[in-house]
């Protein structure tokens, strides 16, 4: 692994781990609560991958507050090249707090951040990856099989960019591309079931689904697409937040940290017990976050005016957007400056449309 980027054979030791693991929680189960297919064991796989990578580069987490998530959800980034964002680190999670108000198809959830990467590759394009993670909410999965009880949905968005791109063109490419695959690939099913011919022929007992892999993931992709282009823009925000003010991250520990485990850590008396103290943190669940400060950003509000009829303007968002300011040698680069969103007579209440509500978690 280099800079939070897996290689080809650390994914295979994982997938390997995973599927033993998996075989030996779905025996925990009932045949009748049984999985039909491996869907869910390649899913754990890959979650488990990217978080090898985020842990490999650092263990970073960036934690957006309700406010500012509001926000960059009324912030237009159709102009923006990707370009442009400058990363904290190779590999890194968004946080969205307790979660979305939305989530992703299957059982009941809320999307709930992103696992960032990015790479330059040699002799070609870069890339930007987001792996969406979500938090089921039909209650706690315990025991040996809550691996495959409780698994939550994700997708996946690998973008290989160009220099000018927008999201919107580094979505599309993706799509063309079947890196965000819509229809399943015509010659992967008929690999797979050519392979499934001839393991029959040979006797060994295999039963064929009425679809394939391929093509369950690609109705999956097509059913979450319309919500993915809307988190994918909220992630790019605020990935251009990061870059336009990194000043107002700061350091903390998720809200259920212990509050003992935390002073333990903070006074201790050396360097050594301090290593150790963070060790128990981390050991028990529990790492050092960087929280995105709503000091600086706060919600910008305007009375607004009256109308000529007489009647006041009901609430609601004047969108905000990016300012591309050339800086650097010859003006040849770009400095992101965020032209904030306006919540228009805030005074009123809530606009009625555009929120990014968080559930609470209590």
């Amino acid at each position: 692994m280099s800079g939070g980027v897996l290689s080809y054979s650390g994914f295979q030791e994982i997938m390997n781990r995973t599927m033993r693991a998996y075989n030996t929680a779905i025996m925990k189960l009932p045949r009748e609560m049984r999985p039909a297919s491996s869907d869910i064991m390649i899913d754990i796989g890959s979650t488990i991958s990217h978080m090898a990578g985020f842990m490999a580069a650092g263990r970073n987490t960036f934690l957006f507050p309700v406010d500012i998530l509001n926000m960059l959800d009324q912030t237009d980034i159709s102009n923006i090249r990707l370009a442009d964002i400058q990363l904290p680190f190779p590999a890194f999670y968004l946080s969205f707090g307790s979660g979305l108000s939305y989530g992703l198809p299957g059982p009941a959830n809320v999307i709930d951040g992103a696992y960032v990467s990015a790479a330059d590759n040699k002799g070609g394009p870069s890339s930007l990856s987001f792996y969406f993670t979500s938090r089921r909410l039909d209650g706690p999965h315990r025991g040996g099989a809550a691996m495959v009880t409780g698994a939550s949905p994700t997708f996946f968005a690998p973008l290989t960019l160009q220099p000018d791109d927008t999201l919107e063109l580094a979505i599309d490419r993706a799509i063309a591309t079947k890196d965000i695959a819509l229809e399943p690939q015509a010659d992967r099913v008929q690999a797979l079931l050519d392979g499934v011919k001839e393991a029959q022929e040979q006797g060994v007992p295999i039963v064929v689904a009425p679809t394939t892999g391929f093509a369950r993931a690609a109705q999956f992709n097509r059913a979450a697409l319309p919500t993915m282009k809307r988190v994918l823009g909220l992630a790019c925000n605020a990935l251009c937040l990061l870059t336009a003010e990194p000043e107002i991250v700061g350091h903390g520990w998720p809200e259920d940290t212990p509050v003992k485990l935390i002073e333990q850590f903070e006074t201790a008396p050396s360097p050594k017990r301090k290593r150790a103290a963070l060790g128990r943190l981390i050991d028990d669940g529990f790492m050092p976050i960087r929280i995105v400060h709503a000091a600086n950003s706060r919600e910008n509000t305007d009375q607004g005016p009256v109308e000529s009829t007489g009647r006041e303007v009901a609430p609601h968002w004047r969108r905000g957007h990016w300012r591309r300011q050339p800086t650097g040698p010859g003006r040849s680069e770009r400095l992101l400056k965020w032209i904030k969103p306006v919540l228009v007579r805030g005074d009123r209440g809530a606009a009625a449309h555009g929120h990014v509500y968080l559930f609470n978690k209590h």
